[in-house]
């Protein structure tokens, strides 16, 4: 069952028109997004961006806390593990990615291990 091409457009115009969508180009494309889902993701966006615009809570030597952290939880990380976490914890926001295996399960368990570590010392 095909739907002709004026009706779909004359649907998504009224949608536009009580303000159900919202038309926002993506790279120079054209594109819909429903209203309330639009709003949110811009929310989040511009506070990530706030958040990456203040400076961390407070600066942590990752030359000596990532050994420290090895040591006391006898795992070694790769050399992309260990710069994920070098970045992770001298930051506010850390968006982490990556498929099955990679070591996102690692990277947050040594910053957290870290930041532990770091409160219970009371530096």
């Amino acid at each position: 069952m095909e739907i002709p091409g004026p009706i779909i457009e004359q649907a998504i115009e009224e949608e536009l028109t009580q303000k159900n969508l919202v038309a926002e180009p993506i790279q120079e494309k054209p594109a819909l997004f429903l209203a309330p889902l639009q709003r949110a993701e811009r929310g989040i966006a511009e506070n990530i961006d706030r958040l990456f615009s203040e400076p961390a809570w407070r600066h942590i030597d990752t030359a000596k806390a990532i050994p420290w952290v090895e040591e006391k939880t006898g795992l070694s990380p790769s050399e992309s593990q260990r710069s994920a976490v070098a970045q992770a914890v001298n930051g506010k926001v850390t968006v982490i990615t990556g498929g099955p295996g990679v070591g996102k399960t690692t990277v947050v368990s040594r910053r957290s291990a870290g930041h532990a570590a770091l409160y219970a010392s009371g530096a």
